[in-house]
């Protein structure tokens, strides 16, 4: 009841943490953000495709030695890396190409701030202080901060899912819907917000959002052509092998392309006596199974789950507590490399009795 009572002093005390923590991040920005932004903000790659397929068609958008060649030309030290993200963003950045990229650059971040602001304007709950408060945090915080310093385009995304919840609740699902649609730019970001949508039935909203973004990715294919669409699935297929990628997209560990949104593995976790029958019915399905020890109760049924595994050529493993970490990965290969000469016999020991739990 104390705390419940202050609700001013919280408000308070969130808007001083905000405007700290958003000092920290405008100093970030001046010491290292803005001097280095021909290597870190990431407008560079997004100007320098919709130069790219301004200038050589966007069949080209993915040719990736195009790409290289627009980049590095923008200004003496401006580094490349691939341009992944869909046709959209390009065009979304196409109405810079008229300016000098240092001032396209300073108006694109203004539209980023600007769209920031419009989503806290939207959706902060509360009056006066609290909602300064919000305000506060939401910049504050170094995930918005980060994606403002660096060119990304969240906010952009974030004020069309704000202006999109602002329509519905106003009993307006088309253009709700319409706006949502805007998420295109980079999809990824806010990637289970239709499906919710659909799930909670708001099904107006997606609808209408599903025709705008059929007809965008419509558009999208006719622009690329059958050239452009073979690069973009190139380049996707070469960064779904990068470990950044793997490491911090769901794409990584589940694969790129439309089977993204379905199951393509499954892990087995259930009570020990069910194992078996769960990876059955997985490896049926033609799914891959990574199933917790034990794998099976006895021994016809592991040769029934080795043969259907087989037969269905799906990747399989059991685990064994940290035995698919890198040491013990690495200590398999140094072994079956013959590193340590032929191996004739193994001494195994644990310190507990299992079954009793000592």
């Amino acid at each position: 009841m104390y705390f419940r009572e202050r609700t001013r002093m919280w408000a308070a005390a969130g808007l001083w943490a905000g405007i700290l923590l958003a000092a920290f991040n405008l100093y970030a920005a001046v010491t290292t953000y803005i001097p280095q932004r021909l290597v870190r903000n990431d407008f560079r790659l997004i100007y320098g495709a919709a130069l790219n397929g301004w200038e050589h068609g966007y069949s080209r958008l993915y040719d990736l030695a195009a790409q290289k060649a627009t980049v590095e030309g923008l200004q003496p030290g401006t580094y490349w890396s691939p341009f992944l993200n869909p046709p959209t963003l390009a065009w979304v950045a196409t109405p810079f190409l008229g300016l000098p990229f240092d001032l396209a650059l300073l108006l694109w971040t203004a539209l980023l701030v600007g769209a920031a602001l419009f989503a806290w304007r939207l959706v902060a709950p509360g009056a006066g202080l609290t909602r300064a408060a919000h305000l506060a945090l939401f910049l504050g915080l170094f995930p918005t901060a980060f994606g403002l310093m660096v060119g990304q385009p969240v906010a952009l995304v974030a004020a069309a899912v704000a202006a999109s919840w602002w329509l519905a609740e106003r009993k307006q699902p088309v253009p709700a819907g319409l706006v949502l649609s805007l998420i295109a730019i980079k999809p990824q970001l806010a990637l289970l917000v239709p499906l919710c949508l659909l799930v909670s039935r708001h099904g107006r909203v997606f609808g209408a959002w599903l025709a705008a973004t059929a007809v965008m990715g419509l558009v999208a294919v006719v622009m690329l052509g059958p050239d452009g669409l073979q690069r973009y699935r190139d380049v996707l297929s070469l960064a779904s092998q990068w470990e950044p990628t793997r490491r911090y997209a769901i794409a990584g560990p589940l694969g790129l392309g439309p089977h993204l949104y379905a199951v393509e593995a499954v892990v087995v976790a259930v009570p020990d006596h069910i194992h078996a029958f769960a990876t059955a019915g997985a490896l049926h399905l033609g799914k891959h199974v990574y199933c917790e020890k034990p794998l099976t109760h006895s021994v016809a049924e592991a040769r029934t789950i080795a043969e259907l595994a087989a037969k269905m050529k799906v990747a399989t493993q059991m685990g064994t507590q940290i035995h698919a970490t890198n040491n013990y990965r690495r200590v398999v290969e140094l072994v079956q490399s013959g590193a340590i000469g032929p191996v004739r016999e193994v001494h195994v020991w644990v310190n507990r009795t299992w079954g009793r739990q000592s």
